[in-house]
């Protein structure tokens, strides 16, 4: 055991040793992580919001209609739109 008087001190005082004191490299460090982390919360956002999308039903397809479906969507409608209207006698 050791008594108070043989204690030898420290010749360096914490912070002060040159690594701690290189700001350049400290602030290339938090950038690099804050790249890093922001990737990764993208990356987390676009797995969750597939994920949602998946469950949702969709308002409207991607898919290519078929043409022959696409011509009868077509003439149905020009047909509503050209018939005369019915009136009512009361």
């Amino acid at each position: 055991m050791t008594t108070p008087e043989e204690h030898e001190w420290s010749r360096s005082a914490p912070g002060t040793e040159a690594f701690k004191q290189d700001y350049a490299a400290w602030q290339s460090l938090s950038g690099d992580v804050t790249k890093v982390l922001e990737r990764a919360e993208a990356t987390v956002a676009n797995r969750l919001s597939s994920a949602l999308a998946k469950d949702r039903l969709r308002a409207g397809g991607s898919e290519r209609i078929p043409d022959a479906y696409r011509t009868r969507v077509s003439k149905y409608f020009e047909s509503i739109a050209t018939r005369t209207p019915v009136v009512r006698k009361p």
